[in-house]
């Protein structure tokens, strides 16, 4: 019994398996943007709070510009107390030997 040619153009159609490796990889892409856009959204507030931190951290830094104040420096240096993380130390070359 002849279908006609819609049956046959149906049948065609469902045995034609061209484009399928395109149907995958639109899926297999759209699971990696759903994937990195979960771990942006779960990553992002610890990256913020971060950056505010290392920004205040370097703000508070003095950055001398020239050697104008070096004595003064160098001098609080050494008196500051080894327990603020300075190395510790008296500022002095270590003895020979």
């Amino acid at each position: 019994m002849d279908d006609g040619w819609i049956g046959r153009m149906v049948r065609e159609f469902l045995k034609d398996e061209n484009g399928a490796v395109t149907v995958d990889w639109v899926v297999l892409t759209a699971a990696s943007v759903g994937m990195g856009l979960a771990v942006m959204e779960i990553v992002s507030g610890s990256v913020e709070n971060f950056s505010t931190d290392l920004a205040d951290y370097m703000q508070a830094i003095e950055i001398r510009t020239t050697f104008a104040e070096w004595d003064a420096f160098r001098a609080d240096q050494i008196a500051a107390p080894a327990d603020e993380g300075d190395g510790g130390g008296n500022g002095e070359d270590p003895p020979d030997g």
